[in-house]
């Protein structure tokens, strides 16, 4: 599980991001801080995930 911090915030049974996903910590010290995810996880209420794409508009 990810939150807000620089590292994982404890483990989860269930995820709800696929990884390879970056993670933004959205809020609190940390705020701004970018990691990137290569497995499956569980993104908290304080943390933004997005996965680039490989389609040209």
């Amino acid at each position: 599980m990810i939150n807000s911090g620089i590292t994982l915030y404890g483990f989860y049974d269930d995820f709800n991001n696929e990884g390879d996903d970056f993670t933004i910590a959205a809020r609190g010290e940390y705020a701004g801080f970018a990691n990137f995810m290569s497995e499956r996880f569980w993104a908290g209420g304080l943390c933004y995930p997005y996965r680039s794409s490989d389609k040209i508009c």
